[in-house]
Order: C-alpha cells, then structure tokens, then sequence
C-alpha cells in the first residue's frame, strides 16, 4: 500500500463564439472581447482547479498472488 503523487491537476476552459447582450441581432460581442465574461471564465477555472487541488496523490494498493506446481 502506497501513495503515488500525481501533479496538480490544471483545468484550462476555453470559450469561443458570440455573446449578445440585449439581443442576437444588436449588442453581439465576440467573447474574447467581453471583459465580463472573460472574468466569469476564470473564476470558474480558478474554482474548478482549487476543487481538484486533493486530487494530487492517488492511493496505490498491490495485491499478488503466487502458486508453485
């Protein structure tokens, strides 16, 4: 029985495409522009990465089993 360390974990979100705030016909933005939403991204990756942080070591348990004829 053991421990194995396994990095810290990074999630990386990315978003692509079009956010309209008062309609899709006025207002579009595309997200790699929007300050807002760009900042709701991170939020969401920093929340996602500290949830994940436990996950670095991985327990390890061996079991074998032997037979001689």
């Amino acid at each position: 029985m053991g421990v194995m360390f396994q990095g810290t974990p990074n999630a990386k979100l990315n978003l692509t495409g079009s956010t309209c705030a008062i309609s899709a016909t006025a207002g579009c933005l595309p997200i790699g522009i929007d300050s807002l939403v760009q900042s709701n991204i991170q939020g969401e990756q920093t929340k996602i990465n500290n949830a994940l942080w436990p996950f670095r070591y991985w327990p390890v348990v061996r079991v074998g089993f032997g037979y001689k004829f």
